[in-house]
């Protein structure tokens, strides 16, 4: 009888058989659980949010909530700055 069926460790780990019966999955790095389907890293504490930005875990990403001056993945661009680019490039090409 075979134990491992294709669900046993989700998409995040091996399902091995053992001598003697039953299985158990060996998990990819960052997934735990008997079934390797708990994210345990949190992704935040290498990936901090800048400027004041808060950061949320997620699975294998996380994502920064920006303050409304900042914006970019790492809340590490600021609005004024990228209106200033964007203005820019407006006047640039209206002159040419």
């Amino acid at each position: 009888m075979q134990d491992c069926i294709p669900t046993s460790c989700s998409d995040n780990g091996d399902c091995y058989e053992r001598v003697g019966g039953g299985a158990v999955c060996l998990c990819d790095v960052g997934w735990g659980g008997d079934s390797c389907n708990e994210d345990i890293v949190d992704n935040c504490l290498n990936n901090s949010c800048e400027n004041g930005g808060n950061c949320t875990d997620g699975l294998n990403n996380y994502t920064c909530s920006c303050l409304p001056q900042w914006t970019g993945h790492n809340c590490e661009t600021s609005q004024w700055y990228k209106q200033f680019v964007h203005a820019f490039h407006f006047q640039f090409s209206i002159s040419m």
